[in-house]
């Protein structure tokens, strides 16, 4: 089953010759965090972003101390992010809007070790409202919501190689639950009207949707290695200033759990036009990825039907 996906955030300029990006996947979960910048221009950086695989809008504060001093500084990253937890679709045919929303906050340290690499950390708290359905109980408690508390703490360690090739590494821990993994119900409540002297018969019908099944918590370790192809930049008098460019990145996430282990690859592929500053930024993105690669929650849907594909932009305010 093909879903859309993917955001893809970048944002300020790594160094002179290229531009930074910052990307998330088609959960939402952070694939890289590239906030080396020496092109940074100003201490504080806004970014207000769209993700189509996850269905969020959020924002992003960030906070640097890069004009203090640009060979030791570091940056700080607010952000909030929120959805409808069934997605826009109960939003618009039902009028349904269970909210869920996402509080992170992000330290990095540039350099870390190495004069071409930075690192920090990234902890973020979700709080969902779910919607289920329960057939085997009473009428009156068949329809029930949940709130629901995850935590997130999530290490990264980014290397800077050959002045455009940018290699990432994530782990941490993270408390999920299985509710995108139940099964989705539309539950529809059905009241009649009789018109004995016209003999009709009024309807109507109140639709909601909810999952169906038990909900379940767990522990689980994430993990992701990525490689991103960034595009360089050009000088300003030069005709090749206002062409797009294509950047790529190549990543492979893995979620250690006794519950739901599974491996994702993809590929994104990002389209960059630079701005009067020298910054290239993306004004279009493409992403191919493959789900649980691997099948290692055995669902032998075969590979193909794994695949899912999505665009993306975004936008500073």
């Amino acid at each position: 089953m093909l879903k859309i996906l993917i955001t893809i955030i970048l944002i300020f300029s790594l160094i002179n010759c290229f531009g930074q990006v910052l990307l998330e996947d088609i959960s939402g979960d952070q694939i890289a965090n590239n906030v080396n910048s020496a092109n940074l221009n100003a201490n504080n950086l806004g970014l207000i972003k769209l993700n189509t695989g996850d269905q969020t809008f959020g924002f992003n504060y960030f906070i640097s101390t890069v004009l203090h001093d640009p060979s030791n500084y570091f940056v700080h990253q607010f952000g909030i992010k929120a959805k409808p937890t069934d997605g826009y679709a109960s939003v618009f045919s039902n009028s349904q809007f269970s909210p869920s929303v996402n509080i992170s906050y992000g330290f990095t340290k540039v350099p870390l070790f190495l004069k071409t690499a930075w690192g920090g950390v990234n902890l973020s708290i979700d709080q969902n409202k779910y919607s289920f359905y329960k057939k085997d109980t009473s009428f009156d408690k068949q329809l029930s919501t949940v709130n629901h508390s995850g935590f997130n703490l999530i290490g990264n360690y980014n290397l800077l190689v050959a002045s455009t090739i940018i290699i990432n590494f994530r782990f941490g821990y993270s408390r999920k639950d299985n509710y995108q993994d139940l099964k989705s119900v539309e539950v529809k409540d059905v009241k009649s009207d009789f018109d004995a002297s016209t003999s009709i018969e009024r309807q109507v019908i109140v639709t909601k949707n909810a999952k169906d099944g038990k909900l379940l918590e767990y522990d689980s370790y994430p993990m992701s290695f990525s490689i991103t192809k960034c595009t360089a930049t050009d000088a300003l008098s030069s005709a090749n200033a206002s062409k797009l460019k294509i950047g790529y990145t190549f990543y492979i996430k893995n979620l250690i759990s006794n519950n739901l282990p599974k491996t994702d690859v993809g590929f994104i592929f990002i389209f960059t036009k630079q701005d009067k500053n020298g910054i290239r930024n993306p004004v279009f993105g493409f992403n191919i990825q493959a789900q649980d690669f691997f099948d290692n929650q055995r669902l032998n849907t075969g590979l193909l039907k794994r695949f899912q594909f999505g665009f993306t932009t975004n936008f500073t305010p």
